[in-house]
């Protein structure tokens, strides 16, 4: 086969394969950042659990709880949010008390 077209399937190869990894994870990161003691976490919801006056929200790729003390918070899984927490411990595991949650279009 012709060196040249064989350079140019290849590179066409490669280009369509970066295009389809591109689309796979086109999922947000999530953002740690801690300013003043608080910590600014950016990312999406993956679980939300909820009882009186009480949410726990696990974020993805965050290991910890967010727990925030109301039930007046209308989050759902998928959903994109920004929280400012500070760390807490509650039997000897870690957790963080969420001090405000907006939510946010991805």
């Amino acid at each position: 086969m012709d060196e040249n077209k064989l350079l140019k399937i290849s590179l066409i190869g490669a280009l369509i394969g970066v295009l389809i990894l591109v689309y796979l994870t086109d999922s947000e990161v999530t953002k740690i950042k801690e300013v003043n003691g608080l910590i600014n976490i950016k990312g999406e919801v993956n679980q939300v659990y909820t009882s009186p006056n009480l949410i726990s929200i696990k974020i993805k790729d965050f290991n910890y709880s967010i727990l925030l003390f109301t039930n007046e918070l209308d989050l759902e899984k998928n959903d994109f949010v920004e929280i400012i927490a500070k760390e807490d411990e509650y039997n000897n595991q870690k957790q963080y008390l969420a001090q405000s949650i907006t939510k946010y279009e991805k």
